[in-house]
């Protein structure tokens, strides 16, 4: 593969600009220093002004703002800091992976994810269909590394749960630590809801995380044979779950000041009880791209679905057509 792929893939974080650029087939690595873009494809140079640059940027801009609109919502923002950046990683799945979120409009067709996933620079989860049963099992749906360290992996740390809260989600780390008393099925992923949002629509995201968060060090009666593990916790919840947890946890720690529950199309509904005209919601789609957003399955977390006969598209979210 071209020089200019790999240097791209050099990158942990992007920019959403940054992505964009790639996401449409162009490097903008050289763009400051001498006007050119670089298309991925053949490596062929473009300059500022001519055509094929100008038609480039047109895409670049759709897809920033298709990008943006996605990390705003996950985030609970209404806005994002240009210099703010985020996990290539998790920017390339949300690009590739559609979800049917109201927000997305279809997904990105990145025509190298393939060969990045073969080649170890993207984790499994990322490229579901790019590596055989086999394959996966034998490096993990998480590990990946970059073209310039590749003998070093990066694979998710896998922490000591006494209750929710502890260890912090760091995908640039090497496993390190044993593996702990309760193992945990998901853990917080490579982005989480602000704890100050700026709008009123997003005040309740920070205790959606908690109720689904919670989950984690929590150890159902019902368990999956999973070599090296004693006992495990709760699984991810589907979108369905996760919503009627948040309406059980919300009756008794938000009484009388939040009216949570379920709306129309089975939705997540929500309201102040001081501004009840306005009502806000989440579809089950969009409740389930938050919760891949901010949590991500662990390695034990992909063999307990394996062990109860779940199929890949119950844990991994299949690719949609690439969008014209």
């Amino acid at each position: 593969m071209n020089k200019t792929l790999l240097q791209i893939l050099g990158k942990k974080e992007w920019k959403l600009g940054f992505a964009a650029w790639i996401f449409a087939g162009y490097s903008p690595l050289k763009k400051q220093e001498t006007g050119l873009i670089v298309r991925l494809a053949d490596e062929e140079e473009f300059p500022f002004g001519c055509i094929e640059y100008r038609e480039a940027e047109k895409a670049k801009n759709e897809i920033k703002n298709q990008l943006a609109l996605r990390v705003m919502a996950s985030r609970g923002l209404t806005s994002i800091h240009a210099k703010e950046r985020f996990s290539r990683n998790w920017l390339i799945s949300i690009a590739t992976i559609a979800t049917n979120e109201d927000i997305v409009d279809g997904n990105i067709d990145v025509w190298w994810k393939n060969w990045a996933c073969k080649e170890h620079y993207l984790p499994a989860y990322v490229v579901p269909d790019a590596l055989s049963d086999e394959e996966r099992k034998k490096r993990g749906s998480y590990s990946w590394r970059i073209p310039s360290r590749p003998t070093e992996i990066f694979d998710p740390r896998e922490y000591s749960l006494g209750g929710f809260g502890v260890g912090t989600y760091d995908e640039y780390a090497k496993v390190e630590s044993d593996r702990a008393e309760v193992t945990p099925l998901f853990e917080a992923g490579a982005i989480g809801p602000t704890k100050e949002p700026d709008d009123s629509k997003y005040e309740l995201y920070p205790f959606f995380y908690e109720v689904i968060a919670k989950q984690i060090s929590i150890v159902p009666e019902k368990q999956a044979e999973i070599e090296g593990v004693e006992k495990h916790g709760m699984p991810r919840p589907t979108a369905a779950k996760a919503r009627d947890l948040i309406i059980e946890a919300a009756q008794s720690e938000l009484k009388g000041v939040w009216q949570v529950y379920i709306g129309i199309g089975s939705s997540l509904q929500w309201y102040l009880y001081e501004g009840i005209e306005d009502k806000y919601q989440l579809t089950l789609p969009a409740l389930n791209s938050r919760i891949i957003d901010w949590f991500s399955k662990t390695e034990a977390g992909v063999a307990y679905d394996e062990y109860f006969g779940l199929k890949q598209d119950n844990f991994f979210v299949k690719p949609a057509r690439p969008k014209k």
